[in-house]
């Protein structure tokens, strides 16, 4: 079975002690692809060399909300600049958090705007962080018109899931689905068509197993989701496709 992980920070320090091995069994499980989405502009470099490194790691560049408070409007001129370069799949990891305590939310919702013009102006997909905001960020996805994107752990209702497939998007699902108790979620992931769904690990150390890129399968199988794997493994149209709902081996 070949995957490719939609959203891995494979570059942040929990992973330099053994990357070069989670890469390797990795492979060897059969994940053909890792897209690795950026936190802040400091860590774009880093992730960028990443990439380049490896053909089978795809990189995204965005501001993550949580670190709203990091983040000035120098590096919206920085993320152009970036995507000028012509590496990124993606604009990510974007998004909304009315979870953590003390995020400035009108100040996300400007950076969110922000990003989203930059992304239809490059004309690429987005990977959205939602948390307790999926109207609001619907609507910014209604005034933005991206080419489409994936909603990054989604935990919204059934009826949300499905104006984000109107617009084009996908719903990502991961370790949250290892969950015995997340019997919402896995409801949710099984009442969706196939093709809405892509797989992600996020971050380390998640769910019932220690969630790690070569542990996807885990999530399809575990769940008792159907297995439709992805095969798509150009690296400057992996989300365009998975967007498109396109699951057949590239061209």
């Amino acid at each position: 079975m070949e995957l490719i992980d939609t959203h891995c920070h494979l570059d942040v320090g929990a992973f330099e002690a053994d990357r070069d091995a989670v890469l390797a069994a990795s492979r060897d499980a059969g994940l053909r692809g890792i897209v690795v989405p950026a936190i802040a502009a400091p860590g774009w470099p880093a992730l960028r060399a990443l990439c380049a490194a490896h053909a089978d790691l795809h990189p995204a560049y965005g501001l993550h909300p949580v670190f709203v408070a990091d983040h000035g409007d120098d590096d919206l001129v920085a993320l152009e600049v970036q995507l000028a370069a012509g590496d990124a799949v993606a604009v990510g990891e974007i998004g909304l958090d009315h979870v953590v305590p003390g995020l400035d939310r009108d100040r996300q919702r400007a950076l969110l705007d922000a990003q989203l013009a930059i992304a239809a102006t490059a004309g690429l997909p987005v990977l959205l962080h939602v948390r307790k905001a999926h109207d609001a960020m619907l609507a910014a996805l209604r005034r933005a018109r991206v080419p489409g994107g994936i909603a990054h752990a989604f935990n919204g209702s059934l009826e949300q899931a499905g104006r984000y497939l109107d617009l084009g998007f996908r719903l990502g699902f991961g370790g949250m689905l290892t969950f015995e108790r997340s019997r919402k979620l896995r409801k949710l992931a099984r009442d969706l068509p196939p093709e809405a769904l892509v797989l992600e690990m996020g971050m380390r150390g998640f769910g019932q197993i220690t969630i790690e890129p070569h542990n996807i399968a885990y999530t399809v199988l575990g769940a008792g989701l159907p297995h439709q794997p992805d095969q798509i493994l150009d690296r400057k149209r992996i989300l365009r496709k998975l967007s498109d709902g396109d699951a057949g081996p590239d061209q």
